[in-house]
This record gives structure tokens, sequence and C-alpha cells, in this order.
């Protein structure tokens, strides 16, 4: 993995430290938590990249994933994710749209995790409760025999998000320009380019994740990050999260 110094990380958002707070807990969520997960989805995304309902229902019945941290009685985050036997980590084995990433049937037999739909809500990021839920997942993962994990990020500095709702982030024309250099020309930005955008940045500071592709047409109406999603990969095993 490419090695960066902590100067490559200026301008990141504050991540936090441990969380200290005695109201919080991750459990494991069903489909009597979707009211509360819609309601969430709500507060995280704009309309046209919420999941609804029906979406949350077909995760659930394909068996997958999904844990949620609360803050007393009040669903603030969730991550979600399937099981499968991968055996390394090809590109060419990996979906190529969130659609697949997030309906991929779930197996018995299993090595690695599709992770996706990583929701925090704004009045909740950037502080030590982003991590606990991040690291409770990994462990979750690596307890069920996961050695790989495989994710895709957005890059909304692409285009911009001025959504204040739910994100300001303010467009990089430099940034954009590097992507589309390197998809025209069919090579990977290095991480350190990829790193210029907060997002990729914050997941790469977090959790040490290789960055193996920019994927075209990723998530359809996500104009932020052109429909633009980015693959990570990271190695589990025991000592993981850091």
């Amino acid at each position: 993995m490419e090695t960066l110094s902590e100067n490559d990380y200026s301008g990141e958002v504050d991540v936090g430290g441990p969380a200290d707070s005695t109201s919080l807990r991750v459990v494991q969520l069903g489909i009597a938590d979707i009211p509360a997960i819609l309601e969430l989805e709500v507060a995280c995304w704009s309309p046209a990249i919420r999941a609804n309902q029906e979406t949350l229902i077909n995760r659930f019945e394909l068996g997958h994933i999904s844990l949620g941290l609360f803050d007393c009685d009040k669903l603030v985050g969730t991550t979600s994710f399937s099981y499968w036997l991968c055996g390394d980590p090809a590109l060419s084995r990996l979906p190529k749209t969130f659609k697949e990433f997030s309906s991929h049937p779930q197996q018995e037999q299993h090595d690695s995790a599709y992770v996706y739909n990583f929701n925090m809500h704004p009045d909740y990021r950037g502080t030590a409760m982003t991590r606990q839920l991040i690291f409770t997942g990994i462990s979750r993962l690596i307890e069920d025999g996961c050695s790989h994990m495989f994710g895709a990020v957005r890059c909304p500095s692409y285009n911009g998000s001025q959504e204040t709702t739910f994100e300001y982030i303010e467009p990089s024309p430099r940034f954009r320009q590097t992507i589309d250099h390197h998809l025209a020309n069919g090579s990977t930005p290095s991480a350190k380019e990829l790193i210029a955008d907060p997002l990729l940045r914050f997941y790469h500071r977090v959790l040490g994740c290789e960055f193996l592709a920019v994927v075209p047409h990723f998530l359809a109406g996500d104009d932020a990050s052109g429909g633009l999603g980015v693959i990570f990969y990271k190695k589990l095993g025991r000592g993981t999260p850091p």
C-alpha cells in the first residue's frame, strides 16, 4: 500500500478519539428497525440516492447484516455488509455498481465482505462515534471469518455538494481533472491524488485501506460525485482494527 505522511492529510476533518458517552450502543438491526433507518436516510442523503422501504426489506431478506449506532433511543448511524467467497481481491470479480454491491446474495461459505451504506447523521459526523461504528463493524467481520473487506466511497468534490442539509463540499476542478485524466487513460489514481477528496481522505486515514479503482456509472443520482465510486480494499485479521 502507498505510504503517506501526516502532511498528506492536511485539512482532514476531526475523526475523534474513543467515545466517552455511556448512552451509545451498537446493535444488529432488523426489519422492525426500517422506520428508524428510513428516517436516518432522509437526514443523510439527497432524495436521488436514498434507500426506500422496498430496498431495505430486500437487503434483509438477502441475509445482509446491518449494524446500528444508537444514542439513547435515536438511531444515528448504520453500516451494512454481505458476505461472499472471494479468495483474492481481483477487480474483475467485484460488483460494478452500488446496486450490485448492495444486492449481492449472502454466501454461507465466505472469506470476504462487501461493506456499503455507511450512514452517520450530520450532527454526529466527525466525532468519535463514527470510529466506534466503523471499528465495531470491522470486529464483527473478523469474528464472522472475513479476511478481506471491500467497499466503495463517494467522491463529492468531483462536482461539489452544496446540499447544506446533508453535506457541504466545495467542488475541486483540480481533483476532477485528475480523475478524468486517469479515466481517459485507463489508469488508477494514486492514493495521494485521491485523498484530495475529503471523504476519500477520511476513509484512507481511518481504515488504512487501499484504493483499487475509480468506477464510472457506479451510483446513479450521485451528481456530486459524477456517479463515480472509488473501490477500496482492506486485509483483515486478528489485531484489526488498529
